[in-house]
């Protein structure tokens, strides 16, 4: 019996330690700009698991719901492409540390971008540390 009590006690400390010790909870947290600003509205959805980022999803999408990084040159004359930039910024964000996240330097060519990301995981980053899954809407 007493040997089932201190496994008991133990677990409950173990368990407990981790837990404290964890700044975000595990999910996926996701921002969206309330607004669209030229026709596109960004989004982000990122996923942590034990205080690090498994995985980011950034983007734009339009009225009909197409994405920016899936444009053309053609139909999108802009430089450097967002399907260059926008890749960048979640390779750079997945390789954050989140638990010491203060922001990402912005592209050049993209700087809105910065500021709207680093906007976004703040929002997302905020809700992982109470476990809201809720989407958190960006207001300029």
């Amino acid at each position: 019996m007493r040997k089932v009590i201190l496994l008991a006690f133990a677990a409950a400390l173990l368990f407990s330690c981790t837990k404290d010790e964890l700044t975000y909870q595990d999910g996926t947290y996701k921002a969206v700009e309330a607004e669209f600003g030229y026709g596109w509205k960004g989004y982000l959805n990122i996923t942590i698991s034990e205080d690090a980022l498994k995985a980011v999803e950034f983007d734009y999408l339009d009225e009909d719901g197409n994405k920016k990084s899936e444009t053309t040159a053609e139909s999108y004359p802009m430089v450097p492409h967002p399907s260059t930039w926008i890749p960048q910024y979640e390779s750079t964000l997945l390789s954050t540390e989140i638990v010491e996240y203060a922001e990402i330097d912005a592209v050049t060519g993209a700087t809105n971008a910065g500021t709207a990301i680093n906007k976004m995981v703040n929002a997302a980053l905020e809700a992982a540390k109470t476990g809201d899954t809720s989407e958190q809407v960006i207001i300029d």
